[in-house]
């Protein structure tokens, strides 16, 4: 009966409306109130929806990518390798809430100096991003930038070389030369090339 659903769904709305608040919050840097409302949300999440709904993957992943901002990169690591073992069951490998889950948890890899997990998460990623997305795809040029960067750190510089050209071209095209990922890219693209001695 419909009022029966309806204390159901407005809680509902009330989480939802959490989340986007928490992304926004996260989107104006305010990283530290973002966690803070994206840890109880979840919280939340769980005791109603239960910790594999859709919806509480997404905060989790939400309070992964926070925590990883804020430089708390082992709670980021396991929470989002919890979120990405979900999500894969839940959601399947190439659902688009998977693979920006997989993007945040290989960036944590990086960030903790697991550089071969790293590379491998972060290329199956990009193949399923360019696959499932398309390769110009702001999604896949972020994966293709964070396994450019992990490639570098692993001295596999020409490989590094091969991909962050590409990638720099396809950002320089879809994303324009001054935005944050380009420069990004490049920057990761010159340091690059300075250890192939193309100074």
């Amino acid at each position: 009966p419909r009022s029966t659903l309806f204390p159901y769904t407005t809680l509902f709305r009330s989480l939802r409306s959490a989340y986007i608040l928490a992304v926004a919050l996260w989107e104006l840097g305010r990283y530290e109130r973002a966690r803070q409302l994206s840890e109880d949300t979840l919280c939340r999440c769980r005791r109603v929806l239960g910790d594999d709904h859709p919806h509480t993957l997404r905060i989790a992943h939400n309070l992964a990518a926070t925590q990883r901002k804020l430089g708390r990169y082992e709670q980021a690591h396991q929470l989002g390798a919890d979120t990405l073992t979900r999500c894969r069951r839940v959601l399947g490998a190439d659902h688009p809430h998977t693979l920006r889950t997989a993007h945040i948890l290989a960036a944590t890899l990086r960030e903790l100096g697991h550089y071969q997990k790293a590379r491998e998460l972060g290329q199956d990623s990009l193949t399923r991003c360019r696959q499932i997305l398309g390769a110009d795809h702001p999604h896949s040029l972020r994966t293709a930038h964070i396994l450019t960067a992990t490639l570098w750190e692993l001295g596999h510089y020409q490989h590094a070389r091969e991909l962050g050209e590409d990638t720099l071209t396809r950002c320089r095209r879809v994303l324009g030369d001054d935005h944050p990922h380009t420069l990004r890219t490049a920057h990761v693209l010159a340091a690059t090339l300075r250890e192939l001695g193309r100074r």
